[in-house]
């Protein structure tokens, strides 16, 4: 429980004076990029001075009047707010105008290496050498232009100066190629092979055919064998050249394997890639893997013998699970995924008898994790679940309030601008020691701000916060899409949650590489087709609305939920894709006790992602549901929280259909 004075400690209230000030700068900053409101916008802004984001305010406007700016404005900017990320930003956006403008006496005046990307790098090359500097432009182009990719548009006029100077011979253009082609950027490759000479021109030839002809690679090797490797890293270009003979020709990679094994100077790429086509059979299907395995000489490494050990728990051969786990390298098999396999494989195939190795298979549920609590309920265990209970240190707290970046960072959360909050968080905290960082963490929570809580508690390795890490949040909106689409049991009350708190740890404005928004992570085009099945307007810009996101992310699982019938191949589905999950579903044998079918799952973040979601559902219902459910309770008889529900128990191939009632 929290204390009153606890409350107080964490207390975020605001005062009327803040509240018209966030008005007030929202108004101020909406009024800078017009013109005519100019005068408006200086008359909110001298209201403002002690406002922590007074300085943004001046930031946004410089950068609109950025023709203006000079090294004095800039200075003074940088004496008045004292916050090196916005003078770094602003002075950056000023040295980006000068070189549009072409004014490079002045770019070169206050040119800042450690502010320069690459592009502008580039542009102080060529600033140099149009002020007369030509050979120290020409020298920091060489540098510039070694790269394994292509560089920014502002580079070419230098680069071409370089090539025409005749600064780039065969020797350093063979050295970039090798990068480039290492890189996998065969487009940057073949144009730089015009640069080339004499034997290096035929070797860069001989490597690009190769990579276009992979079937050729087997009787061409003696010849990749005899290109020089000074100052170049050939291992690399050869593994290039026989990932794409196994991504091709699989069985003659195999067979290529055993070839070059027997040569000295190959032993460590043989084995590499006997590790690559293991691991490409293991995502094709586990069938005949342990098979390849052997074929392909047993190899040893890490990698390899883990493949092996999903392949067999795919077959449900227990006996070689145990006696793979065996052959592991100390550090994995004591780590707890391969002890639970151990034990578990055991259990399974009736070989758990000794006393003592009952006691070890017991300490597996010791941990509050994915293995720990499905050893838990299979033993009949309690979860080990005890949450820590802590108050923040009122020093630590008084700290945090009047540091200039936490003020920052929470008015910039508060006026919606989240980007900038966790740039001035990051900035604020770089100095904080451990127990200053799980404070923090509940001081973010004070501000409504989960994903910074639950960000900074992991980065504090504060595992038992539970209450930091798994807020009760949008209960009302879960329930109601729950209650909407009568779930039954095939729907856990605290699934969509879990699901919500994987993708996005609870950051309404996440947006994935591949595009995924929101609080659940939806694409538009999915959220677009579940808008329409359902009757809801589909809006793209509400993505990033926790409640809409909840509504279209909610329905998608329900979706998936239809045609899979089962948490974990659902969630799966949401993570990798149905195509994915039907494939896996496909390659499978027979059925699977749960654990070993998401053990089984080739990819890992896909594999952690289901093992995540359970998880963080049992958490939450443990937090929030019953009151710490976890022993039966003597006077109702109430049994604990399940793990995984009875009809979860069992998944099963797409051509043996369960009984669902």
């Amino acid at each position: 429980m929290t204390s009153h004075a606890d409350t107080q400690l964490l207390s975020n209230d605001i005062t009327e004076h803040t509240k018209k000030q966030r008005e007030q700068y929202s108004k101020a900053k909406s009024l800078i990029q017009k013109p005519h409101s100019i005068s408006t916008y200086k008359k909110l802004r001298l209201a403002l001075d002690d406002y922590p984001l007074a300085g943004h305010l001046d930031y946004l406007y410089h950068r609109q009047h950025i023709s203006k700016l000079n090294d004095e404005s800039l200075e003074r900017f940088s004496r008045t707010h004292n916050n090196a990320l916005l003078s770094s930003k602003l002075k950056r956006a000023w040295l980006q105008h000068l070189a549009k403008r072409k004014q490079w006496p002045s770019f070169i005046e206050h040119y800042d290496k450690a502010l320069a990307n690459s592009a502008m790098q580039c542009q102080h090359a060529w600033a140099l050498y149009q002020t007369g500097e030509q050979a120290q432009g020409l020298e920091e182009a060489k540098a510039l232009w070694l790269h394994s990719e292509s560089r920014p548009k502002s580079c070419d006029a230098i680069f071409h100066l370089l090539i025409k100077t005749d600064n780039i011979d065969s020797d350093f253009a063979w050295q970039r190629f090798i990068l480039a082609f290492n890189a996998r950027q065969h487009q940057l490759s073949k144009y730089l092979t015009r640069l080339l000479e004499g034997q290096q021109l035929s070797d860069a030839k001989r490597l690009l055919k190769l990579y276009r002809q992979p079937k050729k690679i087997p009787s061409q090797w003696q010849a990749v064998s005899l290109i020089p490797e000074q100052a170049v890293d050939l291992f690399e270009s050869k593994y290039q050249l026989l990932k794409k003979l196994a991504r091709s020709h699989p069985e003659r990679a195999s067979e290529f394997v055993l070839e070059i094994k027997q040569q000295q100077q190959d032993q460590a790429l043989a084995d590499k890639l006997a590790a690559y086509l293991i691991q490409s059979q293991a995502i094709k299907g586990y069938a005949t893997l342990p098979q390849a395995y052997v074929a392909l000489g047993s190899p040893k490494d890490s990698s390899s013998l883990q493949w092996l050990l999903r392949a067999h728990i795919a077959q449900a051969n227990w006996q070689e699970v145990i006696e793979t786990v065996k052959q592991l390298p100390d550090e994995l098999k004591e780590h707890e995924r391969w002890r639970y396999w151990y034990y578990r494989a055991k259990s399974l195939s009736g070989r758990l008898t000794l006393l003592e190795e009952q006691e070890h298979y017991k300490a597996v549920a010791n941990k509050a994790s994915f293995y720990g609590f499905t050893t838990a309920e299979n033993l009949g265990l309690p979860y080990n679940f005890e949450p820590t209970q802590h108050t923040p240190n009122p020093a630590h707290i008084e700290l945090m309030r009047n540091n200039p970046y936490m003020q920052r960072a929470s008015e910039h959360f508060a006026q919606q601008e989240y980007a900038l909050a966790r740039s001035e968080w990051r900035r604020g905290s770089q100095s904080f020691n451990a127990a200053m960082r799980v404070d923090s963490a509940y001081f973010a929570q004070t501000l409504g701000w989960h994903h910074q809580a639950i960000n900074t508690a992991a980065q504090a390795k504060a595992w038992q916060h539970y209450q930091l890490r798994f807020p009760n949040l949008y209960t009302e909106q879960f329930e109601q899409q729950a209650s909407a689409a009568q779930y039954s049991k095939h729907w856990p009350a605290n699934w969509p949650y879990a699901i919500a708190r994987q993708e996005s740890a609870f950051a309404s404005d996440a947006q994935s590489g591949a595009g995924a928004m929101g609080l659940m992570q939806i694409l538009p085009s999915t959220a677009k087709e579940v808008a329409r099945k359902t009757n809801v307007k589909y809006q793209r810009s509400k993505l990033f609305n926790a409640d809409y996101n909840i509504i279209l992310g909610s329905a998608y699982l329900k979706q998936l939920n239809k045609r899979y019938q089962h948490r974990a191949l659902t969630s799966a589905a949401y993570n990798a894709g149905p195509r994915r999950a039907n494939k896996w579903l496909e390659n499978m044998e027979q059925p699977l006790p749960i654990d070993a079918w998401i053990e089984t799952i080739p990819f890992s973040e896909t594999r952690q992602y289901v093992q995540n979601v359970f998880s963080f559902s049992l958490i939450h219902s443990l937090l929030y549901d019953d009151g710490m459910p976890n022993k039966i309770n003597a006077k109702t008889n109430k049994k604990r929280t399940p793990f995984i529900h009875p009809h979860e128990q069992m998944i099963y191939p797409s051509n043996i259909q369960p009984t669902i009632n």
